[in-house]
């Protein structure tokens, strides 16, 4: 097979494949951006450090704990409704811990972002898994981490 040829069938984009593939690129370069502001801002709201690892601790708890639901309900509702509603939480999400006058209003917006973590987890994989040949699916899913 000539070298091009193998090329283009390397990274062939079909299905749902390029829209996940430039909303994980779009996402990933938004939430990288927000973590470096997102500690000073925490902080800069009268948290303390241990304060600042608990929020990050419960976000990581709760987005845990629903993981163990949200897989089940995308199985029953749609991914791509449920992965809509991640990316429309994370954006309310962001909105609000903008008002936030003291760290004790981002509670709410910490128990948004774990539902839109929670929900995002479990259906993007799939659908990039989805969205593969079954030989391609390690490929795919390297090129949306």
């Amino acid at each position: 097979m000539e070298l091009g040829e193998e090329l283009r069938r390397l990274f062939s984009l079909r299905g749902d494949f390029p829209a996940l593939a430039a909303s994980d690129m779009v996402s990933n370069t938004g939430w990288n951006m927000f973590e470096v502001v997102w500690q000073p801002y925490v902080l800069s709201l009268g948290a303390t450090i241990p304060i600042l690892g608990s929020l990050t601790g419960m976000q990581t708890a709760i987005r845990s704990g629903l993981q163990l639901i949200t897989g089940r309900v995308s199985d029953c509702v749609g991914r791509k409704s449920l992965l809509v509603s991640s990316y429309s939480l994370s954006l309310v999400g962001i909105f609000l811990s903008l008002l936030a006058r003291s760290w004790i209003f981002l509670i709410p917006t910490i128990f948004i972002f774990s539902v839109s973590g929670a929900l995002w987890e479990p259906i993007f994989p799939t659908m990039i898994s989805e969205s593969s040949e079954r030989d391609e699916r390690g490929k795919a899913l390297a090129s949306c981490p």
